[in-house]
Order: structure tokens, then C-alpha cells, then sequence
């Protein structure tokens, strides 16, 4: 069962201004796949992230 809370709220660290979402979507996907996570955009503004180890799975789902 997937939790409908945020595990991590992360207002506090906000994206620099100047960056557009794609830029920022990019990144993110870049760092997720560097970590072996699964990445895919899931609709403007909202990333999926999944990463299996052994019989464990974590699934994030990230709002930009």
C-alpha cells in the first residue's frame, strides 16, 4: 500500500528561479538514474521514481 503523505516536504529547499521544469525534471532524472532508480515523467510537472533491490521496492512520486 503506497502512503499518500510525503515521507520528505522539501518547501523548505526551494529550486533556484531561473531554472525552467524541464530543466529541473531533467536534473532530477539525472540524479535518480545515477542512484540506480527507475525514472519516468509521469504529466508535466510530476516524475515517477522506482527502484528495486532484491525483493524490495521504493516508489516516489516527485511534483516540481
Amino acid at each position: 500500500m503506497l502512503s499518500p503523505w510525503p515521507i520528505r516536504n522539501m518547501a523548505a529547499n526551494p529550486v533556484a528561479f531561473n531554472l525552467t521544469e524541464d530543466q529541473v525534471a531533467s536534473a532530477m532524472s539525472t540524479s535518480g538514474i545515477r542512484k540506480i532508480w527507475a525514472m519516468k515523467k509521469e504529466q508535466p510537472g510530476r516524475i515517477h521514481g522506482q527502484v528495486n533491490v532484491r525483493q524490495h521496492q521504493t516508489v516516489m512520486r516527485y511534483s516540481i
